[in-house]
């Protein structure tokens, strides 16, 4: 199929939904729009019949997390993964569910890369599809359909989903497996955070700490390319929609939360 329908959801039902129809033969968009809420789902339906469905959720319902577990074994892993993680999860791990990426090792000797999430949310993004009759292929992150770039940051700034606030969100991806999406009104206190862990870092290693680059695809609440918080260096590139720019690169990081007892079934 040469057109793709891109779809994010958000966390509750009545959080405004984004759609685009995105060509890749022309690379092109071909229509785009927003949603009310999930009920109004079922307006994608004849869209979604002839093309192939890819959708994203908010970042901030996803926890990515690189580890190192002590086995090979894929099944041992994953069976002791969710015990690694326990004391870090505010959740009982019988209620959250478990997706894992084929990514290889990474640099600081990962070999584990887990996406925890609600299991009961998985359940409510599948229920609103399966009322709106939409089969999707695949159902992914914000923060990993963004471009990444080793050793700088990735941004893009949308309106907020949610129908209690008017605050923008920010999709931040940090690195090849971490990332977060957050409202603005989080998002200075997430900037400052990382600043002072950078720099008790960097005086524990008695060395001068580097400037943060952060390639933004929007204007950034807080920063501008030429006023930016001291640590920071913002690069401005070309602007985008936010769907635009997901459908442009989400491939670029093939993974899919639709694992296990939520894999697609052919």
């Amino acid at each position: 199929m040469s057109e793709i329908l891109y779809i994010r959801l958000g966390s509750q039902a009545q959080d405004e939904i984004s759609w685009l129809i995105f060509s890749t033969s022309e690379q092109e968009i071909i229509a785009s729009g927003e949603l009310a809420s999930a009920e109004h789902l079922s307006e994608l339906t004849t869209k979604a019949q002839q093309r192939e469905v890819k959708v994203f959720v908010p970042g901030g319902d996803v926890l990515l997390k690189r580890l190192t577990v002590p086995t090979k074994s894929q099944r041992a892993m994953r069976s002791a993964v969710p015990y690694m993680l326990e004391d870090e999860l505010a959740q009982d791990v019988d209620d959250l569910y478990f997706a894992y990426s084929k990514l290889s090792d990474d640099e600081d000797g990962h070999n584990c890369f887990v996406a925890v999430t609600q299991r009961a949310q998985m359940l409510q993004w599948q229920a609103w599809l399966k009322d709106a009759d939409i089969q999707a292929k695949t159902i992914q992150p914000d923060v990993l359909a963004i471009p990444y770039t080793p050793g700088q940051w990735s941004a893009i700034a949308l309106p907020s989903t949610s129908s209690s606030t008017n605050q923008t969100q920010v999709v931040v991806r940090q690195g090849q497996w971490q990332g977060f999406t957050l409202d603005s009104g989080a998002w200075q206190f997430i900037v400052q955070h990382v600043l002072a862990t950078a720099q008790n870092e960097d005086a524990e290693q008695e060395q001068e700490q580097d400037d943060i680059t952060i390639n933004a695809y929007s204007d950034l609440p807080c920063f501008t390319e030429a006023a930016s918080p001291e640590g920071f260096t913002i690069v401005n590139a070309e602007k985008e929609l936010p769907l635009a720019l997901f459908a442009q690169h989400c491939q670029n990081s093939p993974f899919n939360l639709l694992q296990g007892e939520f894999k697609v079934k052919e």
